[in-house]
């Protein structure tokens, strides 16, 4: 049986995994180094959730992350900080902070928050800036105390691009590269984990066989699970969450039942017609995935991202949740199991009560 995965550093073979017949034909085998599961989002009882707003005094247009009273927004909009941070029972503004810059303490362009990090009592995330080549733990609770941007950390970290990023262990970085074309050789996206410390690279991650010229074919919302154990992507194009065991380097996806598969991948003009999924995060028991149900690809957000499939680690549909307000590019607070967003088209910052929801 062919292997499906061998981590080249750590030295993990795993055993193969065959793809199961499916809408996708022989293409899913071509394209995906794993299994295919399926799911049918009518087999779960509908359950409908009312959003709560967060009366903020303002909110540049961004991207959320939050944390118990805490909301951060990145904002790449405003001209001298990346990041406003809000109370999220009083909407009051705590203050700006990561300066934007060309200083040693300060960058062209940084990430939004991909994980929070517990350092003791402190509340800290790594931020990196591609052009400086800098990697930055940034202290968030030292900033809210004292009134400025405070770093545990600053340190060279020359590793080309990324999409994503994660901490592991207190040594093990995850990150996610990019599709890429360069010089007419298209590549596939892939993980790979770094030491923190020295830079070097442990092992990777193929979840793809086969690079499509289209960059974006394979684009993908990706979320780990806080134990560091798993990472979901839920794919833009097709109807489809991966998750891969970062342990054993087990992969398999979970597909709408009657979708189209991996033989969209033969005609990228047709897949990016309709997108599929627009948001994923996680808890260790849940994955939450946007789902935008008949989505065109040219609209934004308005009229379709109000689903959202609750999947257990396995692939199993849970839930089938519609709401009230568009929920792309959200994000779970663990503390108080809130699921918040930032609705584009008015600027407005919402959540849900996730303790609202009967799950298994």
């Amino acid at each position: 049986m062919k292997p499906i995965f061998f981590c080249l550093r750590c030295l993990l073979p795993v055993a193969g995994l065959l793809a199961l017949a499916s809408c996708g034909g022989n293409a899913d085998a071509e394209f995906f180094d794993g299994e295919i599961r399926f799911f049918n989002d009518r087999d779960v009882a509908v359950q409908h959730l009312e959003s709560h707003s967060v009366d903020q005094d303002s909110a540049p247009m961004g991207i959320v992350a939050a944390y118990d009273s805490l909301i951060l927004c990145w904002t790449p909009r405003q001209p001298d900080f990346f990041y406003n941070i809000y109370h999220a029972d009083t909407g009051g503004k705590l203050g700006s902070f990561v300066r934007k810059g060309r200083g040693p303490r300060e960058a062209v362009s940084l990430n939004f928050v991909y994980q929070f990090v517990r350092r003791g009592d402190d509340l800290t995330a790594w931020l990196y800036a591609p052009n400086e080549e800098r990697l930055f733990q940034w202290n968030i609770s030292r900033s809210l105390r004292e009134g400025t941007t405070v770093y545990d950390t600053i340190m060279p970290y020359e590793n080309g691009s990324f999409v994503f990023l994660y901490q592991l262990a207190p040594d093990t970085l995850l990150v996610s590269r990019p599709s890429s074309d360069n010089l007419g050789e298209a590549s596939a996206p892939y993980y790979e984990k770094l030491t923190l410390s020295t830079n070097e690279s442990v092992c990777e991650y193929h979840p793809y066989k086969t690079a499509v010229e289209s960059t974006v074919a394979f684009y993908t919302w990706d979320a780990v699970k806080p134990d560091g154990s798993r990472i979901v992507q839920a794919m833009r194009f097709l109807p489809q969450i991966n998750v891969l065991d970062l342990r054993t380097g087990k992969l398999f996806g979970s597909r709408l039942k009657g979708a189209p598969g991996f033989s969209l991948m033969q005609d990228v003009e047709r897949l990016t017609e309709t997108v599929y999924y627009t948001g994923v995060c996680a808890d260790d028991r849940y994955i939450y995935a946007v789902f935008r149900e008949g989505g065109d690809s040219t609209e934004f957000g308005r009229l379709h991202d109000h689903i959202i499939h609750i999947f257990d680690w396995e692939g199993r549909l849970c839930a089938r949740i519609e709401t009230d307000r568009p929920y792309e590019r959200c994000w779970l607070d663990p503390v108080r199991n809130r699921l918040y967003a930032m609705d584009m088209a008015t600027n407005e910052i919402h959540y849900l009560e996730l303790s609202q929801l009967d799950l298994p």
